[in-house]
């Protein structure tokens, strides 16, 4: 028994030097470094698109809050935000929805968030709270003002009327 379990020993030895030996041979060498190369390449399109993703996230929330666009030829639905209020968020995801039936050149939606200056400055021009809707015409002229949750299907009928005075 033990000479057998001596040749198990030399056995695996062996096998550790030519492992050893193979791992040092040119083309594992090119295998990893292609290997190594291809999972770089790998991370760098997935770490691009959520870097991307991202941006485009910031660009759209930035247009969303630039409330100098009322007033310049398109119509527009303005949110009266506050970004911690469930119900703010709950409709401007009502919102959001009944505007997706328009196009955007017919009627833009814009959010004054009462978190920022220019946001708080908006609701008080306009002696509004949040939880508020404001529809401007295409010239910047205050048309309508819808306060409290409103659903889609209540929404879409009142935008499709300033959507058309266009």
């Amino acid at each position: 028994m033990r000479k057998s379990n001596k040749g198990k020993k030399a056995n695996s030895k062996t096998k550790a030097k030519v492992s050893t030996a193979a791992k040092n041979s040119p083309d594992i060498k090119k295998r990893n470094f292609l290997s190594k190369i291809r999972n770089a390449s790998i991370g760098l399109v997935i770490a691009g698109g959520i870097g991307f993703y991202f941006y485009s996230a910031y660009q759209k929330d930035l247009e969303e809050k630039d409330l100098t666009k009322i007033g310049k030829g398109t119509p527009y639905v303005v949110q009266i935000h506050d970004p911690n209020c469930p119900v703010c968020t709950a409709l401007q995801k009502q919102t959001r929805s009944a505007l997706s039936q328009f196009d955007k050149n017919k009627l833009g939606y814009l959010v004054a968030d009462i978190k920022t200056k220019r946001g708080r400055e908006f609701a008080n021009k306009y002696q509004v709270p949040h939880i508020t809707l404001l529809l401007f015409d295409e010239r910047g002229r205050l048309k309508q003002t819808l306060q409290g949750m409103r659903q889609e299907a209540d929404l879409t009928p009142i935008f499709a009327t300033i959507a058309k005075r266009r």
